[in-house]
């Protein structure tokens, strides 16, 4: 039987669901600046770790610490919110190509097929490769209007996720210091196909050149970036980086048409947090429809990466936590 162990990535200032299910290794992510008391969850900061980095590197550091300190044959990467859908069956999709549920929960655990640990491992046993499905940029609409290619899709974050002077920066470090991925870099970017948000099972010799590829490059590019005068998400363009270079590694890989790829559907689970009162479920769905019309209201009140959003998410979250 082969060891795997997808690693979730979670915040330390939710208290969110768990997935219980042995192939899951649930994480604490910036775990060096968790201040509370008796959390069971491992973190990221024992061993060889740069769990210091959480701001900038976002679920990296998690997937650092996997990788230094954690002995696998095939290594996995989800987020608390985000996981791979096992379900034999097709859900609808929203542009992103993502399944999007309103809680995580026992019923959409199980309606992913994610406590299935049998038939997940005859899955990713008989593939060297699990990753999330593919995004068409070009049918993306979330900034202005829909781009024709990954790079246009990351330039038009310009000023709110992104500088995009550190996409030039990004292509030159993969020349200089990984020139066997340039090509597949620059068909990447030139291409419509986007790989978004991180989340694979991957062969223990691919996992461990993926994390050669991303942390020798992002390094370096903390080297070359002055993030002081940064703020909000922009202060997570590390992430970012490391997000396209998982696209361009697994693009990489693909091309070469000798590995067993599994493309799955990717689970968006609107609401994580484990309540400390239970809700009977016709309750958690009405309260999902009133935060969905809410979220229409604060877009066009709370524009995205504006101070007073980022005020306001804050407060958010701390209530949600003292409830």
């Amino acid at each position: 039987m082969r060891d795997i162990k997808i690693f979730v990535s979670h915040r330390i200032e939710l208290y969110s669901e768990t997935v219980n299910n042995p192939l899951y290794y649930n994480v604490r992510c910036g775990a060096v600046d968790d201040h509370r008391k008796n959390v069971a969850m491992p973190g990221d900061n024992t061993g060889n770790h740069i769990s210091a980095r959480r701001v900038s590197f976002g679920e990296f550091t998690v997937q650092y610490w996997a990788w230094k300190n954690i002995e696998a044959d095939y290594y996995g990467l989800c987020h608390y919110r985000r996981y791979l859908s096992f379900a034999p069956v097709s859900f609808p999709v929203n542009y992103n190509n993502h399944v999007i549920e309103p809680f995580l929960d026992r019923f959409s655990i199980k309606r992913h097929w994610l406590l299935n640990e049998s038939y997940m491992r005859e899955l990713i046993e008989a593939h060297d490769i699990v990753v999330n499905q593919n995004t068409d940029i070009r049918l993306v609409t979330v900034r202005e209007t829909p781009k024709k290619t990954v790079y246009a899709h990351w330039v038009d974050w310009d000023g709110h996720l992104i500088d995009r002077k550190v996409l030039e920066i990004l292509i030159d470090l993969i020349e200089k210091m990984h020139p066997g991925y340039l090509q597949s870099a620059r068909e990447y970017f030139a291409g419509w196909k986007f790989r978004a948000c991180n989340c694979y099972i991957l062969r223990r010799d691919l996992f461990l050149r993926l994390c050669e590829f991303q942390f020798d490059i992002l390094f370096e590019l903390e080297k070359r970036l002055d993030m002081s005068g940064y703020e909000n998400d922009m202060k997570r363009m590390p992430s970012y980086m490391g997000e396209i270079m998982y696209g361009i590694f697994i693009h990489h890989l693909q091309k070469q048409g000798k590995y067993r790829v599994l493309e799955l559907p990717l689970v968006f689970f609107k609401e994580t947090r484990r309540s400390k009162f239970f809700l009977p479920s016709l309750a958690r769905q009405c309260l999902f429809h009133l935060k969905k019309a809410a979220l229409l209201f604060r877009d066009s009140t709370l524009p995205e990466g504006t101070k007073r959003r980022m005020a306001v998410k804050k407060l958010y979250h701390k209530f949600l936590n003292n409830n």
